[in-house]
């Protein structure tokens, strides 16, 4: 059975190979994957194009989530299910993201990358 993925989902597919600790970051945080990477740039030098990395170091998003969400359990709980359902592929809808888990998660990644 086949179930469309959530708006903004990264989930993993269920037969996936098992995830790099860089792949599970990218999946909760709403990164690339390093196949996805290694497709954009080959995709990229067929073309004679330049690819250029400018999210911010995943080390500070992921801080400012655990400061987001240490002093507010419904948001982490919310967040928790999530990472878990898109870390074992689950594609069940679910609860969105918090304004404040998308400030971080999306406006300021893409202000950083502005």
């Amino acid at each position: 059975e086949t179930t469309a993925p959530v708006e903004g989902s990264a989930a993993v597919p269920p037969c996936a190979s098992p995830l790099s600790h860089a792949d599970a970051i990218a999946v909760v945080h709403g990164g690339l994957r390093a196949g996805d990477v290694v497709r954009l740039a080959a995709a990229a030098n067929e073309v004679g194009a330049q690819v250029y990395t400018i999210d911010r170091p995943y080390q500070d998003t992921q801080n400012r989530v655990a400061r987001r969400l240490l002093l507010r359990p419904r948001e982490l709980l919310t967040f928790v299910r999530r990472g878990a359902g898109s870390l074992s592929g689950s594609l069940i809808v679910q609860e969105p993201l918090g304004p404040g888990l998308r400030e971080i998660l999306e406006a300021e990644r893409e202000q950083h990358m502005a």
